[in-house]
């Protein structure tokens, strides 16, 4: 399997084949595009996928970045038609949310409030519980400015389990509604999603018959609408 994330600040590919893991994985912001394809090449060198063995492409598909969304989509659906292969998309914030609890940053009995910077003063978001070892979505996802966040829903979601909030949306921990109480670091705040997190999450949406053909490949944006305008859109400046 072959694994692209690029929604966040971090640029991170990783291959499974035969049970043994290859990664890399850089904070390169605004970098995504330029580094992707060395990186592939370091991982499989000549790009030759079907020839290392690669059977399925996984890629996050959101939400997050939107430039770096299309920049994983993208990447995902020439690959998987070069070398005619199926994809399976996975959300970012489980990946994030499996990120911080393969590094050990999460107790067992704790959900997982993963959260990215929608970059408008808003977060999105999702809540995860620990499910043999992958993390289940509880409530979410969606997109909020931290004063809205849906404290009620996810207080009944977690069902009395204590929440850790993690990755870079939880820097407005402090915003969130009064009564809301997460447990938060700066540790937890620079979780960044880590491409070898999505092969687990891709292989159980595989078992489940969640593959995608090229033709299908796209990101998942979450927002419904944007509260900014392209240059384009915004008139002549004088």
């Amino acid at each position: 399997m072959l694994a692209i994330e690029t929604a966040t600040d971090a640029c991170s590919v990783a291959v499974s084949i035969d049970g043994v893991i290859s990664d890399i994985h850089e904070v390169i912001p605004r970098q995504h595009s330029q580094r992707l394809l060395g990186m592939l090449e370091e991982l499989v060198p000549g790009g030759d996928l079907r020839g290392a063995g690669i059977e399925l492409i996984a890629y996050g598909e959101g939400p997050g970045s939107f430039t770096g969304l299309r920049v994983a989509a993208s990447a995902a659906q020439g690959l998987a038609f070069a070398a005619e292969l199926p994809a399976v998309g996975v959300s970012t914030l489980a990946c994030q949310a499996m990120t911080a609890t393969r590094e050990g940053l999460v107790d067992q009995d704790a959900v997982v409030l993963s959260l990215i910077d929608a970059r408008i003063n808003q977060a999105y978001f999702a809540l995860y519980a620990d499910d043999a070892g992958l993390p289940s979505c509880l409530f979410g996802p969606g997109v909020c400015v931290p004063e809205r966040l849906p404290a009620a829903d996810l207080r009944a979601a977690a069902a009395g389990a204590p929440v850790v909030a993690v990755g870079s949306g939880a820097v407005f921990a402090h915003q969130f509604p009064v009564g809301f109480d997460v447990a938060c670091s700066d540790t937890l705040t620079n979780i960044l999603p880590h491409a070898r997190d999505l092969l687990p999450l891709a292989q159980a949406a595989l078992e489940h018959g969640q593959v995608q053909t090229p033709e299908q490949i796209a990101p998942t944006y979450v927002q419904d609408r944007i509260s900014w305008k392209k240059l384009s859109e915004q008139g002549k400046r004088a």
